[in-house]
C-alpha cells in the first residue's frame, strides 16, 4: 500500500507538472500590467533603485513581501545574464513548478480526508477521481489563473499549509506543524484577505484538536508549533515592511484604512451580494457543488475547520461592495477538493452495490473530463507574449546611451517597466503616447526635449516623421510592427 501511494504521488506530481507548465507557458503570467507593477517591478526597484512604483506602494497600502521574495530571483538571473527573456521565462517556470507542488498538496489533503486506509484498488481509483475533478471539471488554469498576483500565490501557500497541518505523522511533528503555520502566516503577509479564511479555520482547528483537555499535551504542543510558525512568518512580513516603508506592519494598517475606513476601492465598481455565487456557477456549473454535498455531510466532523474558513471567506467578500473574480481564487481548489471527495463516495457506493456500472460510469467521467478541460481551455486568455512585452524582452541588441521613451498605444497600462529593459539600462524611462493630434505636437516636442529622450519605442510607420522632426533615424531593433529608434549619432552624445 505505502509503495503504491509513493508511486501515486510521483505520477500525480508528474501529471500536475505536465498540466501546469504548458498552461503557464502559453497563458498569462508576468504579462498583465498589475502582474508586473505589483511583483517584479518593485523587486527590481528594491535591488537597483530604478523601477516604476504604483500608487499602492507609494501610499503603503500593499505588502512588499511578494516583491521581496521575487528580488533574489531577479538579482540571481541578472547576475548571470542581462537578457530579459531569461528572467521572464525563469519566473514563469518557477511559478509553474510552485503551482504544480500545490496541486500535489491538494491531492495529499484529498487522500488524508477520504481514503487514509483504503485498499490499493480504492487508492488507484481515488487518484483517478481526483484528476477527473480537478483537471476536468475545475482545471488548475482557472483557479490558479496562472497569474503572478497575490491571489494565486497565497492560494497555493494556504493549500500547502493545510496539507502540512493535516499530516498527523509522529515523526518530525514540530517541523511539520510549524511549517504549516509558517505557510499560512506567509500567505497573510502576501495577501491580507487570507486572514478571513485562516482565522476561523485556526479557531476550529484548535477545537478539533481537542487540546483543551488536561491530558491533551501532544495536541497543545502541535498548536504551539503552528503558532510559532505563524509568528515567524509574520515577523518576516513585518521586516519587509520595515526595510521598505521604515515602519513594520504599516501596510496592514494602511490597507484597512484605505479599504474599510475610507472605502476607496468602491470607485472601481460595486457588485451585488450574489456575484461570487454567480461567478462559480458560470465557471463550473452546479456539478462541483452537488458533488461536494456528500463529502460535506458525511465527513463534516473531519473537515469542518476548512468549511468554516471557506464560509467566512466567502461571506465577507460577498458583503463588500467592490468584487472581482480573482479575489476568491482560494475557494476554487477547495471546492474542487470537496467535489472530488463526494465523487469518491459515489464511486465507493457503485463499487459495493452496482459493480457492473463502475466502468461505464468511469468512461463517461473520462469523456466528461476531456470535454470539461476543452471547455475550460476556451476560457483561458492564451497570451504567448503581448507585443509591447516582446519589444521589451527582446532588447538584447539595443545599446543604451540615454533616456528612453515608450510611445505606443496604451503605453502605461500595457507596457513593462524597468525590469524588462534589463540591468544594462541605467537611465530614465518615460511613457507618452505618440502620434496624437496636431494640437498635441507642441506638447510632444516639449516632452521629448525636456526628458532628453535618446531612444523611442514606437510603431514602425512613425519612423519618417520622427526621423525628420527629432533625428530619431537609427533603427536599433524591429519587433513586429514596433521599432526601437535611437537619435542619430546618439552613442556619441
Amino acid at each position: 500500500m505505502s509503495v503504491y501511494l509513493r508511486s501515486a504521488r510521483f505520477w500525480i506530481l508528474s501529471v500536475a507538472v505536465l498540466t501546469v507548465l504548458p498552461t503557464v507557458h502559453y497563458s498569462r503570467g508576468f504579462v498583465w500590467p498589475d502582474e508586473i507593477y505589483q511583483t517584479v517591478e518593485p523587486a527590481y526597484n528594491w535591488l537597483y533603485g530604478r523601477g516604476i512604483l504604483t500608487w499602492e506602494f507609494e501610499e503603503q497600502v500593499r505588502s512588499v513581501l511578494y516583491p521581496a521574495l521575487m528580488a533574489p530571483v531577479v538579482g540571481s538571473v541578472y547576475g548571470l545574464t542581462s537578457n530579459p527573456e531569461v528572467l521572464y521565462f525563469t519566473l514563469r517556470l518557477l511559478v509553474g513548478c510552485f503551482y504544480a507542488f500545490a496541486l500535489l498538496s491538494l491531492y495529499n489533503l484529498f487522500r488524508r480526508f477520504w481514503y487514509p486506509s483504503a485498499e490499493m484498488n480504492e487508492a488507484r481509483s481515488a487518484s483517478l477521481i481526483f484528476f477527473l475533478l480537478l483537471v476536468g471539471c475545475m482545471p488548475p488554469a482557472l483557479y490558479f489563473g496562472f497569474r503572478t498576483l497575490t491571489e494565486s500565490l497565497s492560494t497555493a501557500l494556504v493549500i500547502m499549509g493545510l496539507s502540512a497541518l493535516y499530516r498527523m505523522s509522529d515523526r518530525n511533528w514540530i517541523i511539520i506543524s510549524g511549517s504549516g503555520g509558517f505557510l499560512l502566516g506567509l500567505a497573510y503577509g502576501i495577501r491580507f484577505q487570507t486572514a478571513l479564511f485562516t482565522g476561523p479555520f485556526l479557531i476550529a482547528y484548535t477545537i478539533q484538536s481537542d487540546c483543551f483537555r488536561r491530558d491533551a499535551r501532544p495536541a497543545r504542543r502541535r498548536i504551539y508549533a503552528v503558532s510559532g510558525g505563524m509568528v515567524l512568518a509574520l515577523l518576516i512580513y513585518a521586516l519587509s515592511d520595515w526595510l521598505y516603508y521604515d515602519i513594520p506592519f504599516i501596510s496592514t494598517y494602511r490597507y484597512f484604512e484605505f479599504n474599510i475606513v475610507k472605502d476607496v476601492a468602491s470607485q472601481w465598481g460595486r457588485r451585488p451580494f450574489g456575484f461570487y455565487l454567480q461567478t462559480i456557477y458560470q465557471l463550473y456549473g452546479l456539478l462541483p457543488a452537488l458533488l461536494a454535498l456528500p463529502a460535506i455531510f458525511m465527513f463534516f466532523k473531519k473537515t469542518y475547520p476548512i468549511i468554516a474558513g471557506m464560509f467566512f471567506f466567502w461571506l465577507v467578500h460577498a458583503l463588500v461592495g467592490h468584487k472581482e473574480e480573482r479575489f476568491i481564487y482560494l475557494l476554487f481548489p477547495l471546492l474542487g477538493l470537496f467535489a472530488a471527495g463526494g465523487l469518491f463516495q459515489i464511486w465507493r457506493y457503485l463499487q459495493t452495490e452496482h459493480k457492473r456500472r463502475v466502468w461505464p460510469v468511469t468512461i463517461l467521467l473520462i469523456l466528461f473530463t476531456l470535454f470539461g478541460y476543452y471547455r475550460a481551455a476556451l476560457r483561458i486568455p492564451w497570451n504567448l507574449n503581448r507585443l509591447n512585452l516582446t519589444a521589451f524582452t527582446a532588447t538584447g541588441d539595443v545599446e543604451w546611451t540615454g533616456n528612453a521613451l515608450v510611445g505606443t498605444a496604451d503605453i502605461f497600462a500595457w507596457s513593462p517597466g524597468y525590469v524588462y529593459l534589463g540591468p544594462d539600462f541605467r537611465y530614465h524611462l518615460s511613457f507618452y503616447e505618440l502620434g496624437g493630434s496636431i494640437d498635441r505636437r507642441e506638447q510632444e516636442t516639449k516632452f521629448i526635449i525636456d526628458n532628453q529622450i535618446k531612444h523611442i519605442l514606437m510603431p514602425a510607420e512613425f519612423e519618417p516623421y520622427y526621423c525628420a522632426q527629432f533625428d530619431f533615424c537609427e533603427v536599433q531593433k524591429h519587433i513586429d510592427s514596433l521599432v526601437w529608434m535611437r537619435k542619430k549619432n546618439g552613442a556619441m552624445e
